[in-house]
């Protein structure tokens, strides 16, 4: 919710969140560049979900180096589960016939 606020901020103020993106990039650029071990919000492997996901993660020059729990009630839990379920369908179903294949990374 604080970064709907903020993008809300930036649009009074500049006229647009050009500015709050660029800003994110910069941050996770630097992050990784001087190891700086910055939480982000950043898509990226999730093991217990097998499939790509926006979480916070701790992000340096390795790339992420841990994701970091989010607390979730049964409910969230669920919808949770299901939403990645058909995320998980969604890239079987766009990789059928396609030499490519949708694999955790090593």
């Amino acid at each position: 919710m604080a970064t709907r606020q903020k993008a809300y901020e930036i649009i009074n103020v500049k006229g647009s969140t050009a500015y709050g993106i660029a800003a994110t990039v910069s941050s996770i650029c630097e992050s990784i560049l001087f190891d700086r071990r910055h939480i982000r919000p950043l898509s990226h492997w999730q093991d217990g979900l097998g499939c790509c996901l926006s979480m916070p993660a701790v992000i340096g020059r390795r790339g992420v180096l841990s994701t970091i729990a989010m607390p979730l009630d049964d409910d969230e839990k669920i919808l949770l589960n299901l939403c990645t379920a058909k995320m998980r369908e969604i890239v079987q179903v766009l990789n059928v016939g396609s030499r490519l294949s949708f694999d955790a990374p090593n």
